[in-house]
């Protein structure tokens, strides 16, 4: 036996019918939705506003503690000078005043009969000083006398004498102009 189903209400009942259900589920789903955005909001609302007490609270710490770096700097600042006097002290305790001694030195040796136009020192980075003299002499034996003193004084080394330009003068005597390299080494 077959069942034979008669439907007696109208297609339109069942189609406003369906169109409620989803009506009503597009509705729940959209409330759904929106609670869900709405709890995720206060969620981050509520993360900010941890976040901007945090960076209130940490500029304020910041803000005590400047003083302090500031200070810090200035210590600094300080120990730096220090070390670069500490430095300067050690050198010249270990290598002495060199420019004193060098002048000591070469004025023990220079001989009569010359006079010095100028004199140009350079420290050299192995310790020794690189010395350029321009002077005058009366003639060439002083300056052979300068350079013999210099070899056997043992500070002095690595003579180069440059040219020798006599100049004759009416009712003078004869100068001779003369430049000088070497390097002095003090002997300790």
């Amino acid at each position: 036996m077959e069942l034979i189903k008669i439907n007696l209400l109208p297609k339109e009942h069942f189609k406003a019918e369906e169109n409620r259900e989803f009506l009503w589920l597009s509705f729940i789903t959209v409330l759904v939705a929106a609670v869900f955005g709405a709890v995720i909001f206060a969620l981050r609302l509520h993360s900010y506003s941890i976040l901007s007490i945090q960076i209130e609270q940490a500029k304020a710490e910041a803000l005590r503690y400047d003083p302090i770096i500031k200070q810090l700097d200035a210590m600094e600042t300080t120990r730096k000078a220090l070390e670069t006097k500490k430095s300067v002290i050690i050198y010249l305790r270990e290598r002495g005043v060199i420019y004193p001694k060098l002048m000591e030195d070469f004025v023990a040796v220079l001989p009569q009969g010359i006079s010095l136009r100028s004199m140009f020192t350079k420290l050299l980075p192995d310790g020794r000083i690189a010395v350029t003299i321009s002077g005058d002499s009366i003639n060439n034996y002083p300056i052979a006398d300068l350079i013999t003193k210099l070899t056997l004084k043992g500070s002095f080394s690595d003579m180069e004498l440059g040219t020798i330009t006599a100049t004759h003068a009416d009712n003078a005597p004869t100068i001779s102009a003369f430049t000088l390299n070497f390097s002095y080494q003090e002997k300790k």
